[in-house]
């Protein structure tokens, strides 16, 4: 088979799958990507102007900072602080928002 035509084969078929999945998850979403970091200011100054997201909250909050995407594109950004982030083996980690947690907890 023509490597042009093995490629659209297994895009289709990557299609397809997908679709399936989806249809699995129902209304389950990435709701955040969370990041622990030691120093809250640095963090957000560095996100916002990576970013060009813009804190979500008016009031500073030196524990945790949710930053999101003015144009309402992006997944939003939350640091959270903490002490030996540099330390931690996993700095970061997802939340997933749904109204079946049992459903997906049993999947």
């Amino acid at each position: 088979m023509d490597r042009r035509h093995w490629g659209t084969q297994a895009m289709a078929t990557t299609r397809t799958q997908r679709s399936d999945v989806r249809s699995d998850v129902g209304d389950l979403r990435l709701a955040t990507v969370v990041v622990n970091v030691a120093d809250m200011r640095r963090a957000v100054e560095f996100s916002t102007a990576v970013l060009g997201y813009r804190p979500r909250e008016a009031t500073w909050d030196p524990e945790f900072m949710m930053l999101e995407d003015p144009a309402g594109r992006g997944v939003p950004l939350s640091l959270q602080r903490a002490d030996d982030a540099h330390l931690q083996a996993v700095r970061i980690h997802v939340d997933l928002y749904t109204h079946e947690q049992e459903r997906h907890v049993l999947r």
